[in-house]
């Protein structure tokens, strides 16, 4: 389980207005909650959140301003709809010896039998939720797909984590091995078709190559 560092300040103000001078300013508004206990506002460095969320840690360590530390998970993270940046991050605070909900991300591990007869992956679900005790909690669920042939399918019924609980419907589809769609392109007939109006073709050419007219004198 890898542990994350983020540093934060607690603060007293809110409100929209507040939020954006914050976000023009590099840091991002945020908030801590924990079970009986009141919410803590907070303010994050931009720089110091973005690098964390791409380690993808399983537990963060929260250093506050005021001297404390607190361990939490990601509960929500808020974007930008159009530049996909961070507007907003919620922090659930953990306690020892309290099974906590969680969401990790799903790490498919070898190579399906499959593939050497033309099968291709196709990934259904890249997070599943779980039920645990902070100490236990994955960086991710290892889902080793090494014997699946092409026409097998893994859901959440298939997998077993000692000390955790998915929380995942059973029949939550995981990962398939499936022959890869061909598209056919069917070439276009071009059917060459006499318009209305053509005159009928003249008949066939005499032995001295030129045609002859019904009707006219050298053809009687």
């Amino acid at each position: 389980m890898s542990v994350n560092i983020l540093s934060a300040v607690v603060r007293k103000n809110s409100g929209k207005e507040y939020a954006k001078a914050l976000r023009r300013d590099g840091k991002i508004p945020g908030i801590f909650y924990i079970q009986g206990e009141s919410p803590v506002s907070l303010t994050l460095e931009a720089k110091d959140v973005a690098a964390m969320l791409a380690s993808k840690p399983a537990l963060i360590s929260l250093e506050l301003d005021e001297g404390k530390t607190r361990e939490a998970v990601i509960r929500e993270v808020q974007r930008n709809p159009i530049t996909n940046t961070v507007t907003h991050l919620d922090l659930m605070g953990i306690k020892r010896g309290v099974k906590i909900t969680v969401t990790v991300p799903v790490h498919l591990e070898g190579t399906p039998i499959g593939i050497k007869f033309g099968g291709i992956i196709e990934t259904i679900s890249r997070e599943l939720d779980i039920e645990c005790f902070p100490k236990d909690i994955p960086d991710n669920l290892v889902v080793d797909i090494s014997n699946m042939d092409i026409g097998n399918s893994m859901h959440v019924s298939d997998l077993d984590f000692e000390n955790i609980k998915i929380l995942n419907r059973d029949d939550v589809p995981i990962v398939n091995v499936i022959l890869p769609k061909v598209v056919v392109v069917e070439e276009e007939v071009v059917e060459e078709e006499l318009e209305e109006g053509v005159e009928a073709p003249e008949e066939a050419a005499g032995e001295d190559g030129e045609s002859k007219d019904k009707g006219s004198p050298e053809s009687k």
